[in-house]
């Protein structure tokens, strides 16, 4: 018995036999081979014809497994509850209701995160029914998560709710669960905003073509009476003037609106706050680099990097300071990455670094403790100087994954090792140890 646990075992002993009562107690025991278990005792007075104990019958059970996993499963608990509050996607956990025939006919929301109730306006709904919430609600949005839950496939679309004021989302789902499950998450952002500037656009599109159009019909016309009308030449001359100048401040309109689809591009595929691509253009350059390395027969590397602890300085110094620490960290580790990397911030406190063209898997090894060098030296943010480490996991194409979605699982689940080994750190994907964690 450890040194420690024997006076505590014999006082809760000594009580159990002076009140003739069940004993239950827990204590570290020493195996023959000399690692340390933890162990539970029960033992059962059995009493004689003279109401004294006449012997103990007990178990001894070992509990060190089953006490690391209670660690374990409230950890992961705590992971999933901070990415699920934090992630700024709107995030719901539903349940869909079927009718006898097998056709869905409505849902439960059963957990919806912070982000969802700014970017749908809906307040107070876990428990409630979607008939109940919005009865009008069209029936391709039943039958697209009934689809979910009856085939397992997780589908991207894009779709308008008009009973929702005409509000438009860009949405992942995927079940919870397997065969049989009624579960489905949904992952969504309002793209209302980017719609209405996609429509914008494309009147401002139709009304130019329908100038030119009568540009060109009004120029046709001015020729021919150029030609039957010589005596007219000066007038003809004039309104030629006039045409010309009409025809270049269309020009001029089309170079505005040419460079305001860019811009509306630019920012669709770019983070707001430290201008750095996002997730979007980040599986645009993840396709590219699948297809140049099984072109080419090489490799490249994902790491995915999530800033320690940063929750507590938005806690304590406010979203300002936090905002202005995340830019301070992008411009850091933009000087870390070569011309033909890329650079990711997916959002909240998480970025991710595409190493194209990787020769060796040490290259990436190299590559991200030259990152925790560059993020050592304190930010100066206003008046603070504020220490910030990042912990990092790896993943390598092709061996970790095929496509993006695994790459970056895999990157994302070998960051995690590398906080449960005490942050500041990296760590490469592994199958083996990821299904330990698991």
């Amino acid at each position: 018995m450890h040194p420690e646990d024997a006076q505590p075992t014999i006082d809760a002993w000594m009580q159990a036999v002076a009140e003739k009562r069940l004993f239950e107690f827990e204590h570290r025991i020493r195996r023959r081979d000399g690692e340390w278990r933890l162990c539970s005792i029960r033992a059962v007075p059995l009493l004689g014809g003279d109401g004294n104990i006449r012997e103990w019958v007990g178990v001894h059970t070992d509990i060190t497994e089953r006490k690391r996993s209670e660690v374990a499963l409230r950890e992961s608990e705590r992971r999933y509850r901070n990415l699920f509050n934090s992630i700024d996607e709107g995030f719901c956990i539903i349940e869909v209701v079927f009718d006898d025939h097998q056709t869905p006919v409505d849902w439960v929301f059963l957990e919806v995160n912070p982000a969802f109730e700014k970017q749908t306006g809906m307040f107070d709904i876990v428990g409630k029914r979607v008939r109940e919430l919005i009865p009008d609600h069209e029936a391709y949005w039943y039958e697209t998560y009934g689809k979910v839950c009856l085939t397992g496939e997780p589908i991207r679309f894009i779709n308008e709710a008009k009973a929702m004021n005409n509000t438009w989302f860009d949405l992942f789902a995927f079940r919870v669960g397997g065969h049989g499950s009624r579960k489905v998450a949904v992952v969504f952002t309002n793209i209302t905003e980017r719609k209405l500037a996609e429509k914008a656009l494309a009147d401002s599109l139709r009304e130019l073509r329908e100038t030119e159009a009568a540009l060109r019909v009004t120029q046709a016309a001015l020729s021919k009476e150029k030609a039957a009308l010589a005596d007219h030449v000066a007038q003809l001359q004039q309104v030629n003037e006039h045409l010309l100048n009409a025809t270049s401040e269309a020009q001029n309109l089309a170079a505005e609106i040419e460079k305001g689809r860019a811009h509306m591009a630019h920012l669709a595929q770019h983070d707001s706050l430290t201008k750095l691509p996002n997730r979007m253009l980040l599986n645009d350059r993840l396709a590219q680099a699948i297809l140049l390395a099984d072109r080419h027969g090489k490799s490249f590397a994902l790491m995915f990097l999530d800033l320690d602890r940063f929750k507590y300085v938005n806690d304590s110094l406010g979203h300002a300071v936090g905002d202005q620490l995340l830019q301070s960290v992008a411009e850091r580790l933009a000087v870390t990455v070569r011309g033909s990397d890329t650079l990711c911030r997916l959002g909240g406190d998480e970025f991710v670094i595409l190493l194209a063209d990787l020769e060796h898997a040490e290259d990436a090894a190299l590559s991200a403790q030259k990152i925790l060098d560059v993020l050592a030296p304190p930010h100066r943010i206003e008046q603070f100087a504020l220490q910030i480490t990042v912990s990092i996991g790896i993943s390598i194409y092709p061996q970790d994954g095929l496509n993006a979605d695994d790459l970056i699982r895999n990157a994302d689940s070998a960051m995690y090792r590398a906080k449960a080994s005490g942050r500041n750190n990296w760590r490469f994907f592994s199958r083996y140890e990821s299904a330990g964690m698991a």
